[in-house]
């Protein structure tokens, strides 16, 4: 199959009608009889238009062999015409023919055809009575030089095709390490997530169900004697409970891989149940949710439960709105208690914690007291 020539259209536009330009001329100004030059004229405007709209055509994509010989086999009979009508004063309309020929065809078959092409003229038409010989020194030396110049120029378009197609490669390959990178380090969190899931476990877990089971027995024993439970007791009781809640929630979330965890639909109501009968909690959700790419669901799923956190620990709400909503640009999340609000404390290790994940993610945050007296966390996290 016949390369792609990938032809300028400035280069060889402009040889094929300055070399009918001045073939016309040259024929007009010869002494051929004038019945012969409304023939020569309609032929050399064909064969300018079939030179630079169809090779316009045969650039558009890479052409087949019976398109190059359709083209060429009426490019020639076109040039024969022309030099029968001007008796052989028309040849230099087939220098563009012959840089075609270099462009579009292998370059043995167009030196080929540029000996026939310098032969012919030779010894087919005697212009202005000079020898043979001389006719051909002439009309080769400038058919050597058109033939060696689009050479030159097709050597040069294939380079740089060539140039092109190796940049896409490493375009290509640069995104492929991108990925590749960006799936190494998402295997790295994993398995650092689930090396800390195992740690708190195994570690903190540990030690709070032990304190929990010592209360549990202080309470029994206090029961078994008649006597009240002190208030300490049962306090630390309930916080080792709530602790150890955490601790759940937290391994569960660190052990849940991002692409194979829960729909975020389903977290976040088993998130809202989780809360207890303690405070009445109210979940919208508006919007394609998993839609959403699994990191900025997982950072939903971890800003929704620390937000929760927070109002159960410190606002004491009777109720709690949870919205979230997902438009074409960002993920919005809404979290609205009836408690006492920021009260003037400073935001603690938890809000500082959604702030940095936000940030993180390109996304931005606001929370404090709302005009009603309550507290509110707004976030927004880009798609």
């Amino acid at each position: 199959m016949p390369a792609n020539p990938a032809v300028s259209p400035l280069y060889a536009h402009a040889v094929t009608l300055t070399a009918v330009f001045a073939a016309l001329w040259s024929s007009f100004d010869s002494s051929r009889e004038a019945s012969s030059q409304p023939l020569l004229l309609l032929a050399g405007l064909l064969y300018a238009a079939l030179g630079t709209v169809g090779l316009r055509r045969l650039e558009a994509s890479p052409p087949t062999w019976r398109q190059i010989s359709g083209y060429f086999g009426v490019m020639t009979g076109l040039l024969i015409v022309m030099l029968e009508s001007s008796g052989g004063h028309a040849w230099l309309a087939g220098l563009p023919l012959l840089s075609h020929a270099v462009l579009l065809t292998p370059v043995a078959w167009a030196a080929v055809g540029g000996v026939v092409f310098t032969v012919a003229i030779a010894w087919r038409y005697p212009i202005d009575q000079a020898r043979p010989e001389e006719v051909l020194m002439g009309v080769g030396a400038l058919a050597v030089f058109v033939g060696g110049f689009s050479f030159v120029a097709r050597r040069e378009m294939e380079w740089r095709a060539r140039a092109e197609k190796l940049t896409a490669r490493v375009v290509y390959a640069n995104e492929k390490l991108k990925d590749y990178a960006s799936q190494v380090a998402e295997v790295s969190r994993a398995e650092e997530r689930h090396r800390l899931a195992r740690e708190v476990h195994d570690g903190l877990g540990h030690y709070l169900t032990s304190i929990f089971v010592q209360l549990e027995a202080i309470t029994a024993v206090a029961a078994s004697q008649g006597r009240p439970v002190p208030e300490g007791v049962a306090r630390a009781k309930r916080l080792a409970r709530e602790g150890l809640d955490e601790v759940r929630q937290a391994v569960a979330v660190m052990r849940s891989h991002e692409e194979r965890g829960p729909a975020l639909e389903d977290a976040l109501r088993r998130l809202v149940d989780d809360v207890g009968d303690s405070l009445t909690t109210q979940l919208e959700m508006e919007g394609a949710l998993g839609a959403v790419t699994p990191t900025i669901q997982h950072a939903t799923l971890r800003i929704a439960q620390e937000a929760l956190t927070n109002v159960r620990r410190h606002a004491r709400a009777q109720r709690v709105h949870l919205r979230v909503e997902v438009d074409e640009q960002a993920l919005r999340l809404r979290v609205e208690d009836d408690g006492r609000g920021a009260d003037g404390r400073p935001a603690g290790w938890g809000l500082e914690g959604i702030r940095e994940r936000t940030s993180h993610l390109g996304g931005d945050c606001a929370f404090g007291t709302s005009p009603d007296g309550g507290f509110f966390v707004h976030v927004r996290l880009p798609r």
